[in-house]
């Protein structure tokens, strides 16, 4: 009767405000025709797609008293829906709600975080093929919380990421970079290429390029010093911004990589229309080499399909000798994984790889 509401909120994100109803039942069968409507398979050039929504229910009032908490209420919902395995509802109620004002507090503080720009970034070395040399470096991000200590990303990226944070931590990660850049070179210890990852929401925003630019000018480091990873699900927005963005980082004099090849869905002629010069494997097609066949030779095809467009190729999660002694011999260009090292904090960097 032109009471609901439907509204997207962000990402693959939505929002339906129900008004009106007076029977549980009928809030259950709207759930259900959702999920119905949604499991239908779609079929886009000859391929068919499923499609799956966790849903998050949120009363007002009764869970809540005002209509901030009631969308935070029902995302918090969404969240636990999530972590049950995806493809349910779920209501909201007090477990959740102690959940929810935990997030909502590691949101708040997150931005306080950024504001003072104390987010750490720690370095994993990506060595040569042979695992005996540095090539360049991976900057990781990590949060020290006052309260709870090391936080992983997997704690804080989806919170950054639903409160529409990433791009002011990609700029935070940045800055941290840059600052370690100028004092390893102050103290006549120039480091390797530094690799950056870059956001889905970052790439999507045009002024990136010269954001890079101005934080790089701040401590006197040229682009050229850095390389930038995306991964190939962030690629998948509007091609016409993603595209300018990227060439103008190149044209800056910044590499781009490929992250987690394999594992997200990305076009070939998409990737061959950017400029890209590296692609690297997901660690999930080296954890089981060379023992399994499936994933030798998914490895060597990406190898091959990097060989025929001029890209070089990076193994993650490089943990044993068996990994080692057989991307060397099928001609992988860099290693990066445990066997070489964890992240570690910018002095432990320092002092391992640059130290008399």
């Amino acid at each position: 009767a032109g009471k609901d509401f439907l509204a997207r909120i962000g990402g693959d994100e939505f929002a339906l405000v129900i008004r009106n109803y007076t029977q549980p039942s009928f809030l259950d069968e709207v759930i259900r025709e959702i999920h119905s409507r949604i499991r239908q398979s779609i079929r886009v050039s000859d391929q068919d797609l499923n499609v799956s929504a966790s849903v998050g229910i949120c009363h007002f009032p009764g869970d809540c008293h005002e209509s901030e908490e009631l969308l935070r209420g029902a995302e918090a919902a969404m969240y636990h829906a999530k972590r049950q395995g995806g493809d349910r509802s779920t209501l909201f109620d007090s477990e959740i709600q102690m959940t929810a004002r935990s997030r909502f507090a590691l949101e708040s503080e997150l931005r306080e975080t950024l504001r003072t720009n104390g987010l750490d970034v720690f370095y994993q070395p990506i060595m040569d093929r042979a695992g005996t040399q540095l090539e360049s470096a991976e900057a990781l991000v990590r949060w020290q919380h006052p309260q709870r200590g090391w936080l992983s990303p997997i704690e804080f990226l989806d919170v950054a990421r639903s409160a529409g944070l990433m791009y002011e931590l990609g700029a935070c990660v940045l800055k941290n970079v840059c600052a370690h850049w100028r004092e390893a070179r102050d103290r006549n210890t120039p480091l390797p290429t530094i690799s950056v990852n870059l956001s889905a929401e970052q790439i999507l925003v045009p002024e990136l390029p010269e954001l890079v630019k101005e934080i790089c000018g701040s401590q006197g480091m040229p682009v050229s010093a850095l390389q930038f990873e995306v991964t190939e699900d962030s690629i998948q927005g509007d091609f016409s911004v993603i595209g300018r963005v990227l060439e103008q980082l190149v044209h800056a004099g910044a590499e781009l990589a490929i992250d987690d090849f394999g594992t997200g869905y990305s076009s070939l002629s998409r990737l061959k229309s950017l400029p890209f010069s590296r692609i690297k494997i997901d660690r999930s097609f080296i954890n089981n080499l060379p023992d399994d066949e499936n994933d030798c030779a998914i490895t060597l095809s990406i190898i091959g399909l990097a060989r025929g467009l001029g890209l070089s190729v990076v193994a993650e999660g490089v943990e044993s000798e068996a990994h080692e002694s057989w991307l060397f011999e099928k001609g992988c260009d860099y290693l990066q994984g445990y066997r070489y090292s964890k992240p570690l904090p910018y002095p432990e960097f320092i002092k391992r790889y640059f130290s008399e």
